[in-house]
């Protein structure tokens, strides 16, 4: 709310089911964009796809250019990928995923100047927090950690220093008695 200026918001139809980085420079230059973020790199078309080039060549080709765009535009810009199923991470830990997990490109990771990991989990008291940790910094230390009780409804973060998330071992002994059948719930043959 204290923020000036104007927010836009873009869809792949308004670059004709289309969105390669030049049609992104052209539209950073007709509304003088002083950031650019994109949900998604899988909604870009690379410009420079070849037959036969995979999909991590194409993601890799499409994070060089946006490097390159940012660079020659001046401006940050910021790509949400997801993380692959090596990201996933127990339910009851604060890690987040590695750099290797960015789905379908190393090259994706290798061209940012700086990677964030993202992850949502509850509190054992059921609310829900939002972990952020450095993975890359071009020009800095990684690892720093960031941790916030989010409030989804409202849009709000507050910083806290710890979660408890419960005991490892109490899950995972909860999980063992359930899934080991005994003569009480053995399934009728």
């Amino acid at each position: 709310e204290k923020l000036t200026g104007k927010l836009y918001v873009t869809k792949p139809k308004d670059f004709q089911r289309k969105v390669t980085v030049s049609k992104l420079r052209n539209w950073i230059r007709e509304r003088n964009l002083d950031l650019l973020v994109i949900d998604g790199i899988k909604y870009l078309t690379d410009e420079r796809y070849k037959r036969g080039d995979s999909v991590t060549i194409s993601l890799t080709n499409i994070s060089e250019d946006l490097m390159d765009l940012s660079s020659e535009m001046r401006i940050p810009i910021i790509v949400v990928v997801q993380a692959n199923r090596g990201g996933v991470v127990e339910k009851n830990s604060l890690d987040t995923p590695e750099l290797e997990n960015i789905r379908d490109s190393d090259g994706i990771a290798q061209n940012a100047s700086v990677v964030f990991a993202i992850r949502q989990l509850k509190d054992t008291a059921g609310d829900t927090f939002a972990i952020l940790e450095n993975k890359k910094m071009r020009n800095g230390a990684v690892g720093k950690s960031y941790r916030y009780k989010w409030d989804i409804n409202r849009g709000k973060f507050e910083a806290v220093e710890d979660i408890d998330v419960g005991r490892q071992e109490e899950e995972e002994e909860y999980t063992r008695e359930r899934k080991e059948p005994t003569a009480e719930n053995k399934p009728i043959s």
